[in-house]
């Protein structure tokens, strides 16, 4: 059974994987999460390098983004 993704706007997640937007090290904060209940996906929305918003896949997120502590 697929597993809801829990994420709320303000929270920072690093970037871990390798791509032209994002900086692998580099803190993200969460903009908005947009929930799907027909299809139970997500997408996020992070600012990236350049200030522009990104909207992400849930598997995009999950696989390249690791949540940041303190």
């Amino acid at each position: 059974k697929a597993v809801v993704l829990k994420v709320s706007v303000g929270e920072k997640f690093t970037f871990k994987g390798e791509n032209q937007y994002f900086t692998r090290g580099r803190k993200y904060i969460i903009e908005e999460v947009n929930y799907n209940n027909g299809s139970s996906s997500t997408s996020v929305e992070l600012i990236d390098d350049e200030y522009d918003t990104q909207l992400l896949s849930e598997k995009f997120f999950t696989n390249n983004f690791i949540k940041t502590l303190g």
